[in-house]
């Protein structure tokens, strides 16, 4: 695949999540509160990394 063309892609799917990952919080915001939101967010996301961690630290040990 292009270099070029797969920086695009990927560049358009960050900016894809950030957009989602907006529009949730503000949601989530209106119905729940800020310090809330922002709790729930970031513990998904700490949650998603160590699990992206673990599988990849895991493949590198098998190697």
């Amino acid at each position: 695949m292009n270099p070029s063309l797969s920086l695009t892609l990927i560049a358009a799917l960050g900016g894809l999540a950030i957009t989602l990952q907006g529009q949730m919080m503000g949601l989530m915001d209106r119905s729940l509160g800020t310090l809330e939101s922002v709790f729930i967010t970031y513990t998904i996301g700490g949650a998603m990394l160590l699990g992206v961690w673990l599988t990849l630290r895991q493949e590198t040990e098998q190697t």
